[in-house]
């Protein structure tokens, strides 16, 4: 399977980067993956990425670089969607080049599964790719109520239009859930990919083995005589006597003015 996500930069460091690279990286495993990031500022990734996985851009920001198109017309152009600058802004913003390579490279996939992994992305891969024979899935790394209203006029038809959608959270997925009722698409929880831990987790404290059981010859002797005065307290029959034991819960007459002993005598 052919599994493509897109990013809107995948050459900085940051939480939706990081969890896209982890899964990736997962899913090379089995798949063909690529990640696509809609700008590159910079020359090379700031994380790893694992090197089955295809690092495809679409727009160069590589500032003072001959490649560097910020000054190309299309992108002194707004945005066909996204023109509110409370929604997005600065050097990376969406605008009329943006629209166009995103646009043109969801004609041209021939990917099984595009996962837009941001709101912006969310727009760009419901209006672009609404008739293309692919699984078309959204993700949300922050939190419903992060965004803010112009963001959500935009994102959350776009959502709605998807085939699934996926929160880290199933609190999130309920906010989403009673947001858009009618949704065509799947809102379901998906925590971020994390890779396995290179230690071991901790072991739990061994406990000493019980000794072997009393006679029940003994155990009569020892129950029908009382113990010494200075003997040490012994462990109840059938227990062992250990120090990783825990100690025994006390009783209700040692715990008078508890509510447990209290309104368990009434």
């Amino acid at each position: 399977m052919k599994i493509e996500f897109l990013l809107h930069n995948a050459y900085g460091i940051g939480g939706t980067i990081r969890s896209t690279v982890n899964l990736a990286a997962a899913l090379a495993d089995r798949h063909e993956v690529s990640i696509i990031s809609v700008n590159r500022p910079a020359d090379e990734p700031e994380l790893t990425i694992d090197p089955r996985v295809r690092l495809v851009p679409l727009v160069d920001l590589r500032e003072g670089t001959e490649g560097d198109e910020y000054t190309d017309p299309l992108n002194q152009r707004p945005s066909e969607i996204f023109r509110d600058e409370r929604i997005d802004n600065g050097r990376m913003a969406a605008t009329a080049l943006t629209d166009r390579r995103v646009a043109d490279h969801l004609a041209a996939t021939d990917a099984d599964v595009v996962i837009a992994t941001r709101p912006k992305l969310i727009g760009y891969l419901a209006k672009y790719a609404a008739d293309r024979p692919y699984l078309r899935l959204g993700q949300e790394h922050l939190t419903h109520e992060a965004h803010v209203a112009e963001l959500h006029a935009v994102m959350d038809p776009a959502i709605a239009a998807l085939d699934a959608f996926a929160t880290v959270s199933e609190a999130d997925a309920g906010h989403y859930r009673e947001a858009l009722p009618d949704a065509h698409a799947r809102i379901l929880s998906i925590p971020n990919a994390v890779p396995a831990p290179a230690a071991a987790p901790p072991t739990a404290p061994r406990r000493r083995s019980c000794p072997p059981a009393a006679s029940s010859a003994s155990s009569a002797t020892t129950a029908s005589s009382p113990p010494s005065p200075r003997s040490p307290p012994t462990a109840p029959t059938g227990t062992c006597a250990s120090t990783d034991a825990a100690p025994p819960r006390p009783s209700c007459a040692s715990r008078s003015r508890s509510w447990a002993c209290t309104s368990a005598s009434r």
